[in-house]
């Protein structure tokens, strides 16, 4: 028998710096996804679904050769 046995195994607690990184990522990560979430609704996107999947139309009034610049 291994002399761990019984023992409680703990996760080392995150330094200050590992936390202000996490902080960090995700408040880029935020900042990104809004930045999108602005560029599709200035383009009237909108998620449609149709048959078993969702798709997305970017842009309602798109006329051919129109460039979509994300």
């Amino acid at each position: 028998m291994s002399h761990l046995a019984g023992a409680v195994l703990r996760r080392p607690r995150p330094s200050q710096w590992q936390i202000a990184e996490r902080r960090e990522r995700d408040r880029l990560l935020t900042d990104y996804l809004g930045r999108w979430r602005a560029r599709l609704s200035a383009l009237g996107a909108r998620r449609i679904w149709r048959g078993s999947a969702w798709y997305w139309e970017l842009k309602p009034d798109l006329k051919p050769g129109e460039v979509i610049a994300l």
